[in-house]
């Protein structure tokens, strides 16, 4: 009978009459089943079940599946009431199109007997606990405590229901300041729900996004989602948002670790394999212009969406992202081929007799390794630095070459100046080694009218 039971579930869950989770009045339906009170009497849990339904009628948000109908349901799905538990009355409030289920029971407790429920989400699973009675014989009295007790645990059961609903919905809204009051209210009522820890993470993390990084609402974000994974270490999302989160705090070599786990758990979810792709190549493409740091989150992204393919071959989504992220990756690449040449050829420089003293091999040496320090991890910006330098050296060249009336142990102590000014950089930046021939080239103009000014011909 058992292995029926479970296999009139499975079957049921695919045949299932019952299409809504409403009456016909709009109400959400609960379903009472009797507990479990052969200990003391079979008939004393029919009429708790009984007076716990009359009580729900009045609520305005539920309304009870009737007896009449629990009765058929047990015969329709092949199951004995006897059998029903906490777990198998969900499954039966689920069959039934029921939100909340309730179960409960009446064992032995010194010289009485305690009486002790639950209301269960048949959505989320989430519990509100009823507190336990102490009965000492079958009455009225008796029956009615359980009940008011059953009501009073309801009540708290919907105002949390509200609360979770609220708050996974102003989540989806983007509207987190809203979603935070009603998440809080939830975990107030049940600290440990992990859908509502979850959506409290979410909603820090659009503050975060929204407040351009603001460091607090991470840390906050961060916490929340690690303590859902305190609870349940395998929620891949959780652990997609903290790889995410660590990856904007730098921490780049935990978060690419989390990043792989995560896709351990879910090889086949190209949803899930697209977003990984994108949450692995936006902290650090996203800039403009990117990084060198990007070609190689690039690279690691196409290899992840081909890897998918091994998993989803005909899936049209990641075929698509696949060839633009590919495209994204060669465009990219090539831009950082023409640079890296371009660094390495800055062309002919023209030098005088003033600064004939460098020979164009040192000078492009010195260009090189100056816009390489500067601007490491850019090198659209490494070929703009070169090629402004470039310029400014054939600008001495040119300046010496305009003005041959200034003698040549002057142009000497002009670049001797103007080169011990401009290195190091007064920033403290790059290489201290080499100089900022722009800047020299500056001063040496400035230098050069001053001169003429104390000197005219």
């Amino acid at each position: 009978m058992r292995k029926v039971l479970v296999v009139s579930f499975a079957l049921a869950v695919l045949t299932s009459p019952y299409s809504s989770s409403y009456t016909q009045d709009s109400r959400y339906r609960v379903l009472v089943v009797p507990m479990q009170s052969g200990a003391l009497d079979k008939k004393f849990g029919e009429e708790v079940a009984k007076a716990i339904r009359e009580r729900l009628n009045h609520f305005s948000t539920h309304a009870p599946i009737s007896e009449r109908e629990f009765r058929r349901a047990l015969k329709q799905y092949e199951v004995k009431q006897d059998e029903l538990n906490a777990v198998k009355s969900r499954q039966l409030a689920n069959l039934m199109g029921a939100r909340v289920a309730y179960y409960g029971e009446l064992v032995p407790a010194g010289s009485g007997f305690e009486a002790t429920g639950v209301f269960i989400s048949v959505m989320t699973g989430d519990e509100v606990q009823v507190p336990p009675i102490t009965v000492r014989k079958k009455s009225d009295a008796s029956v009615q405590a359980i009940a008011d007790a059953a009501i009073a645990a309801f009540e708290k059961a919907v105002r949390l229901g509200r609360a979770v609903t609220f708050c996974a919905d102003y989540v989806s809204r983007d509207q987190p300041e809203n979603a935070l009051r009603n998440c809080n209210e939830a975990l107030a009522m049940k600290s440990g729900s992990i859908p509502v820890l979850f959506n409290k993470a979410l909603a820090f993390r659009q503050l975060l996004e929204r407040d351009n990084g603001a460091r607090a609402w991470g840390d906050s974000a961060l916490y929340y989602f690690e303590k859902v994974l305190d609870l349940q270490p395998d929620h891949f999302d959780a652990v997609r948002n903290v790889a995410y989160l660590l990856e904007l705090r730098g921490d780049s070599a935990q978060s690419r670790a989390l990043y792989r786990r995560f896709l351990e758990g879910n090889p086949a979810d190209v949803p899930v394999r697209l977003r990984v792709a994108y949450d692995l190549v936006a902290p650090v493409c996203l800039p403009s212009p990117p990084s060198s740091e990007c070609l190689d989150r690039m690279k690691e992204a196409v290899a992840l969406l081909e890897e998918g393919l091994e998993y989803t071959p005909y899936s049209a989504d990641l075929r698509e992202s696949l060839g633009e992220f590919r495209n994204q990756y060669e465009e990219l690449l090539e831009r950082t081929q023409v640079s890296q040449r371009a660094v390495l050829d800055t062309g002919n420089v023209v030098t005088g007799s003033g600064i004939g003293e460098f020979s164009p091999e040192v000078i492009r040496a010195n260009i090189r390794r100056h816009c390489a320090s500067k601007w490491p991890d850019d090198f659209q910006m490494q070929v703009h630095c070169v090629e402004e330098a470039t310029e400014a050296v054939n600008e001495l060249a040119e300046l010496q070459r305009d003005h041959r009336a200034v003698p040549d142990d002057v142009w000497s102590r002009i670049f001797a100046k103007c080169l011990t000014d401009w290195t190091p950089w007064p920033d403290g930046r790059g290489d201290q080694d080499t100089y900022d021939f722009r800047m020299v080239a500056y001063c040496a103009q400035q230098q050069v009218g001053a001169y003429l000014k104390l000197h005219p011909r």
